[in-house]
């Protein structure tokens, strides 16, 4: 009974703080892109199709927002040599299986990494190294509004 009550409260601990730092996300840069695979962001399954990508001004939140569907998760900073040209998307790759890595804005040194997933973490239990897929952004959100 304990191990719920606490489990229960972390929980609510962890939604409260990620509330917080959406109702003060504001978004830094958007980004349009076509993405051709079913992907997972934190746990949430995505089929494949164009997504909005959102990172609030302190880069630590994310949005990734289809037409039907959408998914949010907290990241981490990395840092690259040098700034990148264009906004990259990296995918982890297992088998028939993407999962959103890494978000690289135009024109930073530092990138974003997401924390695995679950499902991804039991993935990497059976098999080795995961594949790379990277999806270069070809500009910023200019075409129509997703809903």
């Amino acid at each position: 009974m304990r191990k719920i009550i606490f489990k229960t409260l972390k929980i609510l601990r962890a939604c409260s703080v990620l509330a917080a730092s959406c109702i003060w996300a504001e978004p830094s840069q958007t980004v349009m892109v076509k993405v051709p695979f079913d992907f997972i962001v934190c746990n949430r399954a995505l089929p494949a199709g164009d997504y909005e990508v959102m990172l609030d001004q302190n880069r630590s939140v994310v949005l990734v927002r289809g037409e039907w569907k959408g998914a949010f998760a907290l990241t981490q900073p990395t840092e690259a040599g040098k700034p990148a040209e264009r906004t990259r998307l990296v995918f982890n790759r297992y088998g028939d299986r993407y999962f959103l890595s890494q978000i690289w804005p135009t024109g930073a040194a530092e990138g974003r990494v997401l924390p695995k997933s679950r499902m991804e973490t039991e993935l990497t239990q059976d098999m080795e190294k995961p594949g790379i897929v990277a999806l270069v952004v070809a500009g910023t959100a200019s075409h129509k509004p997703v809903r």
